[in-house]
């Protein structure tokens, strides 16, 4: 009872903001636009394809970062509209505890991730049908399963980091400028300093949120047609071609990541007055 009541406040406060629309809005329309000049280029041009199967690829690729980027944006003003708009401190005033509190922003975190990562592979998935012959076959294999999942981690990743910056910060602005400080510098700086004790010691930099999410939206993590094919012409450069994570570890690592950062969340927000 308690928890439906958790969701049906968060509901409540996530529908009534208006920047809420306006973000997810232009995020449709960002997907919209994108998969549609692929799918009008594919029908324009003989040599260009987007259907499925071949369009999962296309559909989770660099596509879920500007994904993630919104959910970052989305999440910085919820929980920072909290502290601008007192709202958190009124919801303690009216009978919820502070644990209930934090507990209802995870439930939005999660719930803005699903709605925003759907409405990705539904606007994809539309343009993607709409260019698939009839005789196309299956139009989705286990690797394509796995190659969302990938993206779906890959979500969890970065949003997990935006969601500790939101807490942290307080406010819209700066946990969004937190966030892609981060982005641009953070990890970069920690494989600097993880050079100081070896030059084998940045290998640690593979093991970051970012790194990780990255990672997961790779084709060659998942498919080992295209990991063989990779690999084949990093060795006819003279390189050496990657070496993907093991599917359970990459998803222990992303998750043990979220859990660390929505735990470090709960001890700021735990510490500090509403």
């Amino acid at each position: 009872m308690r928890i439906a009541t958790l969701v049906r406040n968060e509901w409540i406060k996530t529908t009534r903001r208006f920047a809420f629309w306006v973000s997810f809005l232009a995020f449709t329309a960002i997907m919209a636009i994108q998969f549609g000049e692929r799918w009008w280029t594919a029908r324009s041009n003989p040599r260009a394809t987007f259907a499925f199967p071949t369009a999962w690829r296309a559909i989770t690729d660099d596509t879920t970062i500007v994904t993630a980027i919104f959910l970052v944006i989305v999440l910085a003003m919820l929980i920072g509209g909290e502290y601008a708009w007192k709202t958190a401190r009124q919801n303690v005033i009216d009978g919820l505890s502070k644990n209930d509190v934090y507990l209802a922003k995870i439930f939005t975190w999660v719930g803005i991730v699903v709605v925003f990562g759907a409405m990705q592979v539904l606007m994809g998935g539309i343009f993607a049908a709409a260019g698939t012959p009839k005789d196309a076959g299956a139009w989705v294999h286990a690797t394509d399963l796995a190659q969302v999942g990938g993206a779906a981690l890959c979500l969890v990743a970065f949003t997990s980091l935006g969601f500790f910056f939101a807490f942290v910060s307080r406010n819209a602005a700066a946990g969004i400028g937190l966030f892609f400080l981060y982005v641009a510098f953070g990890e970069k700086l920690i494989g600097l300093v993880a050079r100081l004790f070896g030059e084998g010691a940045e290998v640690v930099t593979r093991y970051l949120p970012l790194s990780l999410g990255q990672r997961a939206l790779a084709t060659w993590q998942w498919d080992p047609v295209v990991l063989a094919d990779v690999t084949k012409e990093a060795v006819a450069s003279g390189g050496k071609g990657p070496v993907p994570l093991a599917p359970w570890t990459l998803v222990a690592w992303i998750l043990g990541w979220a859990v660390l950062a929505v735990g470090a969340a709960y001890l700021v927000f735990r510490a500090r007055d509403l």
